[in-house]
């Protein structure tokens, strides 16, 4: 065999060599790099950040708030940072400064339940508390908690045309936030981590108008009161738009109600047009009704 092709050979095969060398390098070296880089992100630090923004007032539930690598260069010494505390014991907590998504959450920040100016912070602008008693039945077993949304119904007795004693139940109050269930404002698990359990309490504090105020003051004088839980899905109006409850405002303006005939046949319908006299008036082109209500001997 010629030299030549001897020389070329052997050269072919140092070249085959050195290639599976470098491959076989190649491919310890990138997991090695990924393990580096995994075992540097473990030992960096991390904070408690806001997933969304969060305004003055909310009340913080545990999906709200999320754990955050931080570079150590910007990390500053009032930064919840994870292992010094526990993302679960925030929840129930009220925004007292508005947060930004992304941006670190600090205690100054944050109003804890049973502190100063806790429900002050936890009411939008404008907005009042009031309280009103429930029970076991009215506040659905202890599943309302702090943050969901109810309507108010009120139940009491009242003369029907022939002044005869009725029962009736209607709805005065829509889309009422619970703030607080006698003086329990948390919405999530417990500090441990444990699952919050149902709790029946003997008051609920709601967020209202300051005429809702009035009303719920003069309504709770006249019978009782039960709250009817809202779904936290998003409402659709008749025309097909969406509407969010969390953002909806209270609404005093229904006017559903249920006499005691409409669920027992054994009592006699209630007719509402009986005692009324109905006088049609007219004022050059405009017609209006004026109702009177018949008294008695008249």
């Amino acid at each position: 065999m010629p030299t030549r092709s001897i020389i070329l050979i052997v050269l072919a095969v140092v070249l085959a060599g050195a290639t599976a060398l470098l491959a076989r390098s190649l491919m310890t070296q990138e997991p090695a790099q990924q393990q580096t880089a995994l075992a540097q992100e473990k030992k960096s630090t991390r904070v408690l950040v806001a997933i969304k923004p969060m305004p003055l007032g909310q009340i913080i539930k545990p999906e709200d708030l999320r754990w955050q690598s931080w570079p150590d260069d910007r990390l500053h010494g009032s930064y919840l940072v994870e292992g010094v505390v526990n993302a679960n014991e925030f929840t129930g907590h009220v925004v007292r400064d508005s947060i930004t998504a992304g941006e670190p959450v600090t205690r100054v920040r944050l109003a804890a339940p049973g502190t100063q100016n806790f429900l002050a912070a936890a009411l939008a602008p404008g907005m009042r508390a009031v309280t009103v008693p429930i029970n076991q039945i009215s506040g659905v077993a202890g599943f309302i908690f702090p943050g969901d949304r109810v309507d108010l119904i009120l139940n009491h007795q009242v003369n029907d045309a022939d002044d005869n004693p009725r029962q009736v139940s209607e709805t005065v109050i829509q889309n009422l936030r619970i703030l607080a269930i006698d003086t329990r404002t948390r919405t999530g698990p417990n500090p441990d981590g444990s699952p919050a359990s149902p709790q029946t309490g003997n008051t609920a504090t709601l967020e209202v108008t300051p005429k809702i105020a009035e009303k719920i003051a003069l309504v709770s004088q006249l019978g009782s009161l039960t709250l009817a839980l809202r779904s936290l899905a998003t409402d659709t109006e008749a025309n097909g738009s969406d509407i969010d409850p969390a953002k909806a405002p209270p609404d005093d303006t229904l006017t559903s109600y249920t006499w005691d005939a409409d669920v027992s046949r054994l009592l006699s319908p209630v007719d509402p047009e009986k005692g009324r006299t109905k006088v049609h008036l007219s004022r050059g082109g405009e017609l209006s009704v004026i109702e009177f209500s018949e008294e008695p001997g008249r």
